[in-house]
């Protein structure tokens, strides 16, 4: 099958192109050009449809690839298809809308109704009056069972189509775990011979290969297994196209070579899961100096996966969330609602600073970062202020504080009322570190 439809698009091809040459001349083919595209057409709507997951499409918007690459998935019926995208708030969430199969230059995909998910990259906006430079009109190039190949009409890209083993939400479970995984900030090895290091640039999904004197970038997409390259590299004798991941070691392979590229995370980095358990979280201990210190039993419990972590043991009402930084494997807290009392008035977790009673409710900002001890036997994360407001005032404190529904200030908790720290405590200063048991 894969032989015939491409011999047969490039007789439909080249006998469109060329129809006007040779209408003088007696027709070497047994059917009309016409006749020869409406037959490949039905072929590739049958392939479309075969798949009972349907497909995951690689897609690279802008015709330099800018913004690297990007996963749908497509579920086609006769004429309508089913879009899974991987940047929806909801990845479970598929859009439905039309497609149509044609002719123009050659065999054309075209998704020419309206859908949010597969227009996402070429719809205008006021800062962007052409899009992102995405396509939703393709040129097919090749196409079987096992891919479909094509080109964007208007990037020129090359998109490429593959069956899903899985169903579309359980392969963007998947695929959000991979991303999830792929902390590595650079890789470096020893490839077809040559020294070779890698830099990874995550916002616009971009990779610089440097090798000898030579440098070369290229856009990738995540897959389930590491990450493809809109286009191969070549290094020495080793042509690279996909890096395979192998998250406890943080090692590449490189498929059809032996050669493995090492990647490499920041000192001090952390992994998630090796946060979890019981510490002591220490506080009133203002510098290495200060030996009186006062401690509280607290336990760090998994909350999404690569995302937060939840310590209790500070109040049984409540739950205080640690951000999880994938990239520099470090904890981070925030200004937070920590609940709702009874009377309706929210209680916050808040900065303060530890030698005044001023503070700070700045939202999204990081008031404490850890750092890790560099110690797998005792490990110890000190807690650093990393906020400062007034010159002089640092996020170095624990702080409770009352609000209305509507977010005015109401002032500290209520001794006796059941939300304070331990202790009767609305306060801990000089919250130091992390120790775990």
């Amino acid at each position: 099958m894969k032989t015939n439809i491409k011999v047969l698009f490039t007789a439909v091809f080249f006998g469109l192109v060329f129809q006007s040459c040779l209408k003088d001349q007696s027709d070497v083919f047994d059917e009309s050009p016409s006749a020869r595209m409406v037959e490949y057409l039905a072929d590739v709507q049958k392939i479309l449809a075969e798949p009972e997951n349907g497909w995951v499409m690689y897609y690279f918007p802008d015709k330099s690839q800018i913004y690297g690459g990007f996963t749908y998935t497509l579920k086609f019926d006769q004429g309508s298809v089913e879009v899974g995208f991987e940047l929806a708030e909801e990845v479970s969430k598929t859009l439905t809308s039309l497609y149509r199969l044609g002719s123009d230059t050659g065999p054309m995909l075209s998704f020419d109704t309206r859908n949010e998910y597969i227009h996402y990259f070429a719809t205008p906006s006021s800062k962007k009056y052409q899009g992102m430079g995405g396509d939703f009109e393709f040129m097919i190039l090749e196409a079987d069972k096992e891919h479909i190949k094509m080109m964007g009409r208007r990037s020129g890209n090359i998109i490429t189509m593959y069956p899903l083993a899985d169903a579309a939400p359980t392969y963007f479970q998947k695929l959000e775990s991979s991303v999830g995984d792929f902390v590595i900030e650079g890789m470096k090895g020893t490839v077809g011979g040559v020294e070779t290091s890698v830099a990874i640039d995550r916002d616009d999904r971009q990779l610089t290969f440097s090798f000898g004197d030579e440098s070369e970038s290229v856009a990738y997409v995540y897959t389930l297994d590491g990450v493809r390259l809109y286009k191969p590299v070549t290094i020495g004798s080793v042509s690279i196209e996909e890096l395979v991941f192998d998250e406890p070691t943080f090692k590449l392979s490189i498929p059809g070579s032996t050669d493995v590229l090492q990647g490499f995370v920041p000192e001090g980095y952390r992994r998630f899961s090796e946060y979890a358990g019981d510490y002591l979280l220490i506080f009133n201990r203002d510098g290495e100096e200060d030996q009186e210190y006062d401690s509280l039993p607290v336990t760090l419990t998994p909350g999404e996966k690569n995302s937060t972590y939840l310590m209790s043991g500070l109040n049984d009402n409540y739950l205080i969330t640690w951000n999880y930084d994938r990239y520099n494997g470090t904890l981070s807290w925030t200004h937070q609602i920590l609940g709702t009392m009874e009377n309706g008035n929210q209680v916050r977790l808040i900065a303060g600073d530890s030698k005044t009673t001023s503070y700070q409710t700045v939202a999204n900002k990081v008031f404490g970062v850890t750092t890790w001890n560099g110690d797998e036997a005792k490990p110890i994360y000190y807690i650093n202020a990393a906020y400062t407001w007034s010159t002089t005032r640092h996020s170095d404190a624990f702080q409770l504080r009352r609000y209305s529904a509507k977010g005015s200030s109401l002032g500290v908790v209520a001794a006796n009322s059941g939300w304070r720290f331990p202790g009767e405590l609305d306060k801990l200063p000089f919250v130091y570190a992390l120790v775990k048991k």
